[in-house]
C-alpha cells in the first residue's frame, strides 16, 4: 500500500503548523521547498 503524495503532503503541512513556528508563504516556501501553487493545491 502506497502512500498519497497528496496526502502526505498535506501531513506534513500540518505537522509544520502545529510546531508553533511562525510561518508566512516565504517561510513555507523555504522549508517545504515546494513552489507556491503546490502549497495552494495542498
Amino acid at each position: 500500500m502506497e502512500l498519497n503524495p497528496v496526502f502526505a503532503r498535506r501531513l506534513y503541512l500540518c505537522w509544520l503548523i502545529n510546531r508553533g513556528d511562525s510561518l508566512n508563504v516565504p517561510r513555507l516556501m523555504a522549508l517545504t521547498d515546494w513552489p507556491r501553487r503546490t502549497r495552494q493545491d495542498v
